[in-house]
Parts: C-alpha cells; structure tokens; sequence
C-alpha cells in the first residue's frame, strides 16, 4: 500500500482518501497514454504518402517520409516494409505485407504492377476507411440506449424508487402502526 494514502487516511479519514483519488484521478488524466495503432493511423500513413507523391516522392521516399512522421505504432511495421523493399523490390513488399498496412499495401502493390497513378489510389484508400470508421462509429452511438438500460435500471431507479416511493411507505407504515397501539 502506497505510504500517501495511509497518511491521508489517518490525517483526515475518508474526506482524505476522497480528496486523493481526486488529485490521482486528474494527474493521470493529463498523462498521455500509449494506444494501439487503429484505422486512424492508418489513414495518417495513406496521408503522409498522398503528400508526399503530390510533391514528387516515388513510393519508398513517401514511406520514408512515413516512417518518420507516422504514429508511434505504426513505424516498426513501415520500417520493415521498407526493409523488405531494398531486398525484395517494392512491389514484392507491398504484396507480402501482413501487418496493420495490408489493406494500404494490397492497393498500392496493385497500382505498382499495373502502372496506375498513386494519387488517387491513396484517395479512394483514406475515404473509404474514414468512412468505414465513420459507419463503426455511428453503429455504436446507435446501440448506446441499450447499453445504457442495464446502469439505468440497477444505479438510478432503485435510488428514485427510495425517494419517491420510501416517504409514503414510512407514513403508512406509521400510521397503521399508530393505529395499532390504540
């Protein structure tokens, strides 16, 4: 047990641990906390490399761009990418990528062998997944009433059943028991 929180405790009692778990609650709030690489990531990588293939980048100075700028999470698997490109070729890489990149990757190893220009292969890549991000999204809004049912009933209803209900069951209970002892 942390030596602050029996000093609180035997300081000021309960108040104190309260008052604690308020100053934690807020300093941990303000930390930043590592995430998982998500669709977001993703679609920051497909914008990194629309960028950069605007501006004149061939394929791997994108990536490498990408590697640079990209979340965190995301670069160990482009680093490995770009590994596998100077050995293997890019096309070949991109083909064989597994990692959070496939979808990205199967895209743009297509429009490597097939010659298709990258620009608006890496647009139609960043709208559809933003918009399936935004479908996830909005599917999960769409059941929040039902999954807010169960807090309801169990936190807030007992609490509204005590106040509403609990008054006129004690005034009636006295006033069968008053009745009682004439």
């Amino acid at each position: 047990m942390k030596w602050w929180l029996v000093c609180s405790y035997l300081l000021l009692g309960w108040r104190g641990l309260g008052v604690v778990a308020v100053v934690t609650g807020v300093r941990r709030a303000g930390r930043a906390r590592p995430l998982s690489p998500g669709p977001a990531d993703l679609v920051g990588v497909a914008r990194i490399l629309a960028v950069a293939v605007a501006g004149g980048t061939n394929l791997v100075g994108g990536f490498e761009l990408a590697s640079r700028l990209a979340a965190p999470g995301m670069r160990p698997e482009i680093d490995g990418l770009l590994r596998r490109a100077r050995t293997q070729g890019l096309a070949v890489a991109l083909a064989s990528s597994t990692g959070r990149l496939s979808p990205l990757a199967t895209r743009l190893a297509r429009a490597q062998l097939t010659g298709a220009s990258l620009g608006p292969v890496l647009d139609t890549f960043i709208a559809n997944t933003e918009e399936e991000e935004r479908a996830r999204v909005l599917e999960r809004i769409r059941t929040l009433p039902v999954r807010l049912i169960i807090p309801l009933a169990l936190l807030l209803l007992p609490g509204f059943v005590l106040v509403v209900v609990a008054p006129g069951v004690v005034e009636t209970l006295g006033g069968l028991l008053e009745g009682l002892r004439r």
